[in-house]
């Protein structure tokens, strides 16, 4: 009878191959879309730590929630340290913690993954950094400064923003602050416009869907956020229809005629209601374009810093900028203008004062060009 037999080598050289190609694939499963946004300077809170294996390696993966940023608010970027046998990376964590705060010489570091404790202790305390993204050589990458003290309205607690959520940083308070009118799951739907706070923002999306949790998935100009229902504020049901010329117990304070996103324009001075905070007066700068819910508005009380507003919050428009004939533009608007002898062209993304930012196709991030170096293609 013939004699089945292996050949050693071969098999050697197989699980060889297939080990490599496994570490690819596992290394493109833990590193792919780690930073997840455009490059520029964030505030970024730290969220999350892990001492691990990761691409084959013993390392420190720390995981930061982007928390200034109208775009990219709720992103969480993903660095590594490692391997934490290298001396020399683990130079680049001490100067990391360091750089957090944390004297070095109290630090209790027996082993690698003492570093968890550490770094679970600064995300308790809601630490927060200002970090350079960058892109080179078609990689992105992450550079981490000194901590910061940000507006404790942003802050955002780490495990709910992990989850993908928006929820605020706890406080003592939140346990007496609770909309009676969520309490019952069946209050929401599918397509309901529904409200939210994030620190001083108020968020206005829609609602898509619910996890198996009974979480709602809501949809803020393309970006999903998701949230527990009692976070929650019911703007309008899908079903209900236009309310009618004059709605019932109407607040003394709003204007007669109903304030809608046609009726305003870039330029218009407004009534901001943020709720406890008060009425604010401001200017509208932009309105960005989608579901048409939320805009950008040049607070009276603190101009270096714009801020993006639901369609509700505008109570009452103090100036109609239409009115006046001075608006040229508006956002989405096809423009073209001269930059040396080169003619550029592209799409109005946001407008300013003397300013609009330009979305020119192909190029990642959008250019800031004065207004009157603009002319109009189509409008």
């Amino acid at each position: 009878m013939a004699k089945r037999t292996s050949t050693r080598s071969g098999a050697s050289t197989g699980k060889s191959a297939w080990s490599k190609a496994r570490e690819t694939t596992q290394n493109d499963r833990e590193f792919g879309d780690a930073i997840p946004v455009d490059p520029g300077n964030y505030t970024m809170q730290l969220v999350g730590a892990q001492v691990g294996n990761f691409g084959g390696d013993l390392k420190l993966m720390r995981k930061w929630c982007v928390i200034d940023n109208d775009e990219f608010d709720g992103s969480i970027c993903t660095e590594w340290e490692g391997p934490l046998d290298d001396v020399e990376r683990l130079v680049w964590v001490q100067r990391n913690l360091a750089g957090l705060g944390v004297d070095l010489d109290e630090v209790d570091y027996n082993e690698p993954k003492d570093l968890e404790t550490i770094y679970k202790e600064l995300i308790e305390e809601n630490v927060c950094c200002r970090v350079r993204v960058i892109e080179k050589d078609g990689y992105i990458n992450m550079r981490v400064g000194k901590a910061i003290e940000p507006d404790e309205d942003l802050l955002v607690d780490p495990e709910s923003a992990l989850k993908g959520g928006s929820t605020p940083a706890r406080n003592d308070d939140d346990d007496d602050v609770k909309d009676a009118s969520t309490e019952d799951g069946d209050d929401f739907g599918e397509g309901d416009i529904v409200s939210f706070k994030k620190g001083r923002k108020a968020l206005e999306g829609e609602i898509t869907g619910f996890t198996e949790d009974d979480e709602a998935i809501i949809d803020v100009d393309g970006k999903e956020h998701t949230l527990a229902l009692d976070a929650l504020t019911l703007v309008s049901k899908a079903s209900e229809d236009e309310p009618e010329d004059e709605p019932e117990d109407e607040p003394e304070d709003e204007p007669a005629d109903e304030i809608t996103w046609d009726s305003l324009h870039v330029g218009d001075r407004v009534l901001v209601d943020f709720g406890e905070d008060g009425k604010i007066e401001g200017e509208i700068t932009s309105m960005p374009p989608g579901k048409k819910i939320r805009l950008q508005v040049t607070l009276d009380d603190d101009p270096s810093t714009p801020e993006m507003v639901g369609l509700s919050q505008i109570v009452e428009v103090l100036g109609d900028a239409s009115a006046e004939g001075g608006i040229e533009f508006e956002v989405g608007d096809e423009v073209t203008w001269k930059e040396g002898r080169k003619t550029q062209t592209g799409f109005i993304k946001t407008l300013k004062e003397d300013t609009a930012d330009i979305r020119v196709p192909g190029q990642r991030k959008p250019i800031t060009v004065d207004i009157d170096k603009l002319a109009h293609i189509t409008a």
